[in-house]
């Protein structure tokens, strides 16, 4: 008996099924939301490099959640927001704030995915997977996803079936 077939299968076996894009439900490459190539761990002094400087900025202070300095920056139609934690015995610190939250309001603004603010809810679908799940927030439907990579989330809310919301961020609770 040929044993190299057995191991084959074995190792097939361990490494698990390859999915295409949307087979994991709710599931997405963390990279597949990325703005102009940011995604969230991009450093502040990159964000400012690709988008320039924000039409508006407010800073603060977390010790709550330990985000330490944080900052929102506005650009038309995209909010970006930078934290840089506190250091602990864990995480030694970081000399420079990260993305850890963007959200997409304008139409000028698509994900790498190809996903923009104006397009259908079966447009959203077929760039992201079916969502992991859906609710409803007033007169809007959000669609929840998870990022493979990090802990955290995405969503896309929609308005008569229209995406109208699109954002991701690191999960600090």
């Amino acid at each position: 008996m040929n044993l190299l077939l057995p191991i084959a299968f074995l190792l097939m076996a361990q490494a698990g099924p390859t999915q295409p894009k949307g087979q994991i439900i709710g599931q997405i490459p963390a990279d597949m939301i990325a703005v102009k190539n940011l995604t969230i761990g991009s450093l502040r002094s990159r964000v400012l490099s690709v988008l320039g400087k924000p039409s508006r900025s407010r800073r603060g202070y977390d010790s709550d959640m330990g985000m330490g300095k944080w900052e929102e920056m506005h650009f038309p139609g995209l909010v970006v927001e930078v934290t840089k934690p506190e250091p602990t015995s864990v995480n030694p610190g970081q000399k420079e704030a990260h993305v850890w939250r963007m959200i997409i309001t304008g139409k000028g603004w698509s994900t790498k995915c190809g996903l923009r603010i104006g397009q259908t809810r079966e447009q959203a679908i077929s760039a992201l997977g079916q969502p992991a799940s859906e609710e409803s927030k007033g007169t809007a439907t959000v669609l929840h996803y998870f990022p493979k990579v990090f802990d955290g989330f995405l969503w896309v809310e929609l308005r008569n079936d229209i995406v109208t919301e699109i954002g991701v961020a690191e999960d600090w609770t």
